[in-house]
């Protein structure tokens, strides 16, 4: 995950240009303190610790790196990195912390000298000449990574490495893993200054891979204070690998509906029901709040929805009485709409299951989510969902093909448009131009057709979670395949919280 086969790709300029003009002013970089936060009896100068093992070192080393590479990403105040200025946390080797030590320039004015700086500091510290030498602060990120067994495409391996590096231990009590993800709990380290000492706070290592600089999850999460959305301790880049200090949470909606799902015959109908409209209500409430803030989340499914318990000791089957705080996360994927601009977009496609029937789309609205959110309610109360990875793995298959079908009719329509506009006077000449509009009518009528085939398919299968008939209706209204017609957060909310009252008396 070093090499890249464009040079360009190495740029620490600007993450777009619009966000640039609008950097968030809580940067939560891990290792850079501002001026006004430096509280100097936690600290000791790093000079003062020498000499220390070569491990030690190195990891100390390939952090402050990453660090420095940050501030100037993101076009922070310029930091003072000589070797009197270095300082390391009382009690810790793990995190060097640099400061900031004026405001009329910014590190990507000064990255010159900070390369000066930190070749001067590696010789200082006795490092070998090839890494003196490097041209550029992020050819010494990766020659550092190297030296430490860093491989490209080689995720979990590299995981290891960056684990080892920020002193965390190996943890088998993985909340979510895939390809490119490791989410899980960990003890706060003492580096992480801002987070509850007793308490577990949670990791996250993701692979991101994109042709240009964008910290998109981190951009958008760390001014956040609402207890709906994620809670950002701080993060750090190693190469490719993004880590972040999260708030841990206790449940995943995906969790909740797969116990409610094995009790299910010790339960009534009732309290199931009961309990999904607390959920539901709560995360009417978190994307409510959430699109306030101008941001449209693109991924919304139920392991990315989680929740808070009402008191430590909660038992999950209590939520049937008590209410509980939805978090909406991962937010990798996600946009705000003041800063948006197309000409970045990620061509992000979303977790093929949860897409919308419109797809990837040049300008993104409210009605993306609305539609993950009344899909993902759709599908989750399916026995055949919650049996997807053994028992129902035929069917579920089958109806992903089918919901994978919307996006091929997406792509066959937006060729043929293309094609009807670059041809636009050809095909008049010809006479040809209701022939092209008429096979554009037809590849929209036959998705349609197959989307309805969908729905239906789904909504015949077996549900374990008995929906009221209002409820129902809404949620159709929800996914409509035209999101002009579908319904508002407020019209749901309307209807949950109808339901709830009525169920309660």
């Amino acid at each position: 995950m070093i090499e890249r086969s464009r040079d360009d790709l190495y740029s620490t300029g600007p993450i777009t240009p619009d966000r640039s003009e609008k950097i968030n002013a809580k940067c939560k970089i891990l290792g850079f303190i501002t001026g006004e936060q430096y509280d100097q009896q936690k600290f000791v100068p790093l000079r003062s610790l020498l000499p220390i093992s070569i491990d030690k070192l190195n990891s100390i080393i390939i952090n402050l790196i990453s660090i420095i590479l940050e501030i100037v990403k993101r076009d922070k105040a310029t930091p003072n990195i000589n070797l009197d200025n270095i300082m390391m946390l009382k009690g810790d080797l793990t995190m060097p912390f640099i400061f900031s030590y004026q405001n009329k320039t910014t590190a990507r004015q000064c990255e010159q000298s900070l390369l000066k700086q930190f070749s001067l500091l590696c010789k200082q510290l006795g490092f070998h000449k090839d890494i003196i030498r490097c041209d550029s602060l992020q050819n010494f990120q990766e020659t550092l990574l190297r030296n430490i067994g860093f491989e490209q495409s080689e995720f979990e391996k590299n995981c290891r490495i960056i684990k080892k590096v920020l002193n965390i231990e190996e943890n088998i009590d993985t909340n979510y893993r895939n390809k490119f993800t490791e989410l899980y709990p960990i003890n706060a380290p003492k580096y992480i200054l801002n987070a509850p000492n007793s308490d577990q706070i949670a990791l996250k290592l993701g692979y991101q891979n994109r042709e240009v600089y964008e910290l998109r999850e981190v951009e958008i999460i760390e001014d956040f204070e609402n207890n709906h959305l994620p809670n950002l301790y701080g993060y750090i880049r190693y190469s490719d690998i993004l880590v972040l200090f999260m708030k841990k949470h206790d449940w995943t909606f995906e969790n909740i509906a797969n116990k409610f799902f094995r009790q299910r015959q010790n339960l009534q109908p009732k309290q199931i029901e009961q309990a999904f409209l607390r959920l539901f209500h709560q995360m009417i409430q978190a994307i409510k709040y959430m699109h306030s803030e101008g941001i449209i989340h693109r991924d919304i499914k139920p392991e990315n929805i989680m929740f808070d318990k009402a008191y430590p000791q909660q038992d999950l089957f209590e939520i049937i009485n008590k209410s509980v705080n939805c978090v909406m996360i991962d937010f990798d994927r996600s946009i705000v709409m003041e800063s948006y601009n197309p000409k970045n977009n990620t061509h992000y496609e979303g977790t093929p299951f949860f897409r919308p029937p419109e797809g990837e789309q040049v300008e993104y609205n409210q009605t993306y989510d609305i539609w993950q959110l009344g899909f993902m309610w759709f599908v989750i109360q399916k026995e055949f969902y919650q049996l997807r990875d053994n028992l129902q793995y035929e069917l579920f298959k089958s109806l992903g093909k089918l919901q994978a079908n919307q996006q091929t009719h997406n792509h066959e329509i937006k060729k043929e448009v293309n094609l009807l506009e670059e041809q636009f006077e050809k095909l008049k000449v010809e006479g040809k131009l209701g022939e092209q509009n008429m096979k554009i009518v037809n590849l929209k009528i036959q998705k349609k057709k197959d989307y309805n085939s969908l729905i239906e398919q789904i909504g015949l299968q077996t549900s374990f979670v008995p929906y009221d008939s209002s409820l129902q209706e809404i949620i159709l209204k929800m996914i409509h395949i035209d999101p002009q017609q579908r319904a508002t957060l407020d019209d749901v909310s309307k209807v949950i919280e109808n339901l709830i009252k009525k169920i309660e008396k």
